[in-house]
């Protein structure tokens, strides 16, 4: 966990972030958007540490899930 969010998330986030902020010179959307998404990671990890497992696991077997 980095600051409530787990590792991978943050580092993806965080990543997200830098472009926005410092490649395409978007500085305001750029914290704007870290400040959401990593705020929105850490209110997930607080009700399901394994949130980003799951979510990662559902997305490569979504055909599984289709009736």
């Amino acid at each position: 966990m980095m600051a409530g969010a787990p590792r991978s998330a943050a580092i993806a986030i965080g990543t997200l972030a830098a472009v926005l902020t410092l490649g395409l010179r978007l500085w305001i959307p750029g914290l704007a958007a870290w400040a959401i998404l990593h705020s929105a990671a850490v209110f997930l990890a607080r009700i399901d540490p394994d949130f980003l497992t799951v979510a990662l696991r559902a997305a490569r077997q979504r055909e599984h899930l289709a009736c």
